[in-house]
């Protein structure tokens, strides 16, 4: 028989289990949910579709990655249809330059891309197996192993009962 404070001890280590198996799902789950997001907006600008304009560089931001911000002026207007607007590409750009883009659904893209779709491709390849893992892993196998003791038990007294 166990001891009580062993009872508790697996009572704790099993919260903290689901906590952090919890927190993991969430955690695919928005890396898969953001990239599937951005891969489309990202496609078509490699498909030629958009709103094509200049883009000026207004600002350089570095924290775990840099990123630039700038005003987005589309062809045959003068006032910047978009301002404050992150530019979604790997390449580096300095402040006051001006960029040939392309803004698609709110999100502005250098002419060929910039490479943005990769990142998001790459993100959602690696982020949809391991969410299918976790889910074989945490949910489906469970389930199956609880099931197979129920028929287990069902098949052992039918057996006896004949």
């Amino acid at each position: 028989m166990a001891s009580p404070g062993t009872t508790r001890s697996r009572r704790a280590r099993r919260a903290v289990g689901r906590v952090l198996c919890t927190a993991v799902l969430l955690l695919l789950a928005a890396v898969a949910g953001r990239a599937a997001l951005d891969l489309g907006p990202a496609s078509e600008v490699g498909s030629g579709r958009g709103t094509p304009g200049t883009y000026r560089v207004t600002g350089h931001h570095c924290g775990l990655g840099c990123s630039v911000s700038g005003t987005f002026t589309a062809r045959g207007r003068t006032d910047p249809g978009a301002v404050g607007v992150a530019l979604r590409s790997d390449d580096a750009f300095e402040v006051g330059e001006e960029v040939e883009a392309v803004m698609v659904d709110g999100r502005v893209y250098p002419l060929d891309g910039g490479g943005a779709w990769f990142g998001d491709m790459v993100a959602l390849l690696l982020a949809l197996p391991a969410l299918l893992l976790w889910l074989w892993l945490v949910v489906l196998r469970p389930r199956r192993r609880r099931r197979g003791l129920v028929w287990e038990v069902l098949w052992e007294s039918r057996a006896a009962g004949a």
